[in-house]
């Protein structure tokens, strides 16, 4: 989607982050509305990686989301000055999914998946 905008697309960014990066550190409410979409994020993700991979600790749970949160909120903030550094970092998210994947015990039975399709603009 990122990669999909112009370069002077009015509409790059996520107008919360791009508020929160000015306001938020001198507006309590906006900082509360910033850290609430954090936590709401992380909670998202950290479902959606339980579900990847079941067997995973609390705690790599844990660290995953964080830097796949961090990674989200980067790109979207980036997304406003370089797009194509916004699209390298959510690429980056992807190719770290990817080497999360758990693979089956008998994984030399399956074919091998090229990750180029996560690495083509507008994926």
């Amino acid at each position: 989607m990122l990669a999909s905008l112009s370069v002077d697309a009015p509409s790059r960014g996520c107008l919360l982050l791009n508020s929160a990066a000015g306001f938020a550190a001198h507006d309590d409410t906006q900082r509360a509305v910033v850290n609430a979409y954090q936590r709401e994020l992380t909670r998202a993700l950290t479902h959606a990686l339980r579900a990847h991979d079941p067997e995973a600790s609390t705690a790599t749970l844990s660290h995953r989301a964080r830097l796949l949160t961090s990674l989200s909120v980067s790109a979207l903030l980036l997304s406003r000055v370089d797009r194509d550094e916004a699209v390298a970092v959510a690429n980056t998210a992807i190719e770290q999914l990817e080497e999360w994947n758990p693979l089956p015990a008998d994984a030399s039975a399956l074919p091998l998946q090229s990750s180029t399709s996560a690495n083509s603009p507008g994926e």
